[in-house]
């Protein structure tokens, strides 16, 4: 793969590349999005790295509200384990619901240090949650394999869509779950739906897209060198027990 540039995982800056002279040259650049240059963060931005308690997840309002509870139950279902989040806002506030839960972890990733970088002096790295302030490449090539669950909702551009994909799904677990935000949006959808088909063709993950809040593509990994997610426990003649997600779709085919 042909080495790219840093890209915006920033929420403010996904509607486009970061394309700038100097990081072609290899000269340090301060990223981020010009309207948040020199603005105190506000307090919902400097509570990003509070778990939500329930309740407060199913009060959010917005384009990302309807997919919260969806995306709880998706990380809680396999397993917790490591979490990685691309894009920091609200579905980072769940999944470290979700990381206090069952133990787990969360990897956090923003592009726009400019606005996020106080962030890393309130929430110094800790066994539940990592964020880095940096290019989803970069980020995604320093993770551990072994992802149990993946949130990107960070740049929104057809290439970058790809590479992060492309990059992400060698370091799941098999069976491990990828959801992809906006993929329904009214002028980003398109571009994303065809990276996001690529992939599909390339890889053999699954995938399923709910059409509402701008919608939600869900890919799970089918193969995969890592070991299968053991899911949720269920019963199973009277005995609580664990089974690969294999098994548990085998059985309610029949």
């Amino acid at each position: 793969m042909a080495a790219s540039m840093p890209r915006t995982t920033s929420k403010n800056t996904a509607m486009k590349d970061v394309k700038n002279p100097a990081q072609q040259a290899g000269t340090e650049v301060l990223p981020g999005n010009e309207r948040s240059k020199g603005r105190p963060l506000t307090q919902a931005e400097i509570d990003i790295g509070k778990p939500y308690k329930i309740d407060e997840m199913h009060s959010v309002i917005g384009s990302i509200a309807g997919h919260l509870p969806i995306i709880h139950a998706l990380a809680r279902g396999c397993g917790g384990g490591m979490m990685v989040d691309i894009g920091i806002g609200s579905t980072t506030r769940t999944l470290l619901m979700v990381a206090h839960e069952m133990n787990a972890r969360l990897y956090s990733c923003d592009y726009d240090r400019r606005r996020y970088a106080p962030l890393t002096q309130i929430y110094p790295p800790t066994k539940r949650w990592r964020l880095s302030l940096t290019s989803s490449a970069n980020f995604i090539d320093q993770l551990p394999t072994g992802l149990n669950f993946v949130s990107h909702d960070g740049a929104h551009d057809e290439e970058t869509v790809r590479d992060d994909l492309l990059r992400l799904i060698p370091k799941m677990k098999r069976f491990g779950i990828i959801t992809i935000h906006d993929t329904q949006h009214i002028t980003l959808g398109t571009g994303m739906m065809r990276a996001i088909n690529d992939v599909v063709a390339r890889t053999g993950v699954s995938t399923l897209t709910l059409p509402f809040h701008n919608g939600l593509t869900i890919l799970r990994v089918e193969v995969s060198e890592n070991p299968a997610i053991q899911p949720t426990s269920f019963v199973k003649r009277g005995e609580r027990t664990t089974a690969p997600f294999n098994v548990l779709t085998s059985a309610r085919g029949g």
